[in-house]
């Protein structure tokens, strides 16, 4: 999302682009599937606390160019479902996180580093965070591809998705946990240059919508996905060497 401030074009050109390209597709060649659209919670942008949690009627007010994008995704599916009668759905996940995530997000990052330093016997370990007092709607990975196929399954194309947990945790919380997993003494240090400014201080969502039309609901506990985002770097720095 961060980079998008950097690469306005290249995110519009991908997430519009792209999703234009796929919907075009289903509309030429196969008009009678049933197709999912993934946009992200950022198309809310910034919310007031007294409006939390967000939902599938709360405003999109995206405030960066990568929220923008999705949101024009988001509205371009609805205009073709009405506009070409397509079985298209369309689904608003908050942050999910668990093993396979790609190093550039924070927690496999953090949890990469810890695995290397374990790996290579350090007895300390120095993480460098921004700002880890914002709090985040954090789901597992796997849940998440759970409603994806629940929505498939029984989904209204006429709804909007929002898949979250319902609660909000401070990214400390999460860091703390990949640092008692360790057998390593791990450390994190707070730079002011990964700060954003302006960020959403908090922001969590309700699923209501989801459960009700599909019994959808989260089965992971976060602690167990940190540990198995852990293992899996663990893993992985093993057989990179």
């Amino acid at each position: 999302m961060g980079r998008s401030f950097s690469e306005p074009r290249a995110t519009w050109d991908l997430n519009v682009g792209g999703t234009l390209s796929v919907l075009e597709a289903v509309r030429l060649t196969r008009p009678t599937a049933r197709t999912l659209v993934v946009t992200s919670s950022e198309v809310y942008g910034l919310v007031d606390p007294a409006d939390l949690p967000c939902t599938q009627r709360t405003p999109l007010r995206p405030h960066s160019p990568y929220g923008a994008s999705k949101a024009a995704v988001d509205l371009m599916v609805e205009q073709y479902r009405r506009g070409y009668a397509l079985d298209v759905l369309r689904v608003r996940p908050f942050n999910h996180l668990g093993p396979g995530q790609d190093a550039r997000f924070l927690v496999p990052s953090v949890a990469r580093q810890v695995a290397a330093g374990e790996r290579g016997g350090l007895p300390d370990v120095e993480v460098r965070v921004g700002n880890t007092a914002t709090r985040r709607d954090f789901l597992d990975v796997r849940d998440v591809a759970r409603a994806y196929r629940l929505i498939l399954q029984a989904g209204d194309p006429s709804v909007p998705y929002v898949v979250a947990s319902g609660r909000s945790v401070a990214v400390q919380e999460i860091l703390d946990l990949v640092a008692g997993m360790s057998s390593a003494r791990v450390r994190f240090v707070t730079e002011e240059s990964r700060r954003r400014e302006g960020e959403q201080a908090d922001l969590y969502g309700s699923s209501e919508r989801l459960t009700a039309d599909t019994g959808w609901a989260p089965e992971h506990r976060l602690a167990d996905t940190v540990r198995d985002t852990l293992d899996y770097w663990r893993a992985r720095v093993v057989e990179e060497e």
